[in-house]
């Protein structure tokens, strides 16, 4: 009903905070055939959410905002360019467990269907890919300088010490992706 409101009187521009929340996947769908039809049709569409995956397969800007302060914004492709050096997407078979401690890892972090691998060098990729070839592992994927907007906004937002020159004030205190016509 909010949403139907809000699109009525066709706006230019329209603003939706958690537009997915609560939805099952049917209505989900749903709403983003709806929202994508209206990025088509010219309208400019910001929406807030909690959900990274949605951002990163909808938007075109983003914006990353924590306790308040603008963390970063841009398109999402020149924030993937910006942190994914060093980084490799693993989907694979076996056990990976004898890389915890190897010299040339920085950081592992398992979301269950894929693994994000940081390593300290780029020359490290290398290194890494023929080390779990060497290991017996199965891999089924291995995307070099990759990184999920999810990972870009743990990297940002993990450490409560951030640099207070990266941090700009806006008056907004949830995350927000926003879509807009090119």
């Amino acid at each position: 009903m909010q949403f139907i409101c809000t699109i009525i009187h066709d706006p230019e521009f329209i603003i939706l905070d958690e537009p997915f929340s609560g939805l099952d996947p049917v209505n989900t769908n749903l709403l983003k055939d709806i929202i994508l039809d209206l990025k088509k049709a010219g309208k400019v569409i910001i929406f807030s959410t909690h959900l990274m995956d949605f951002a990163e397969k909808m938007c075109d800007h983003i914006a990353i905002i924590h306790q308040g302060k603008m963390l970063k914004q841009g398109s999402l492709t020149e924030l993937k360019q910006e942190y994914s050096q060093r980084n490799i997407s693993l989907v694979y078979e076996g056990d990976i467990s004898f890389l915890e401690g190897n010299p040339i890892i920085e950081k592992i972090e398992d979301f269950g269907r894929f693994t994000g691998i940081s390593v300290h060098t780029p020359d490290d990729v290398q290194i890494l890919l023929k080390l779990l070839v060497e290991n017996q592992i199965v891999v089924k994927r291995f995307d070099a300088n990759d990184i999920s907007l999810h990972e870009i906004f743990i990297n940002l937002t993990g450490n409560d010490e951030l640099p207070k020159d990266k941090i700009e004030q806006v008056s907004t205190e949830s995350e927000t992706g926003s879509t807009s016509h090119a």
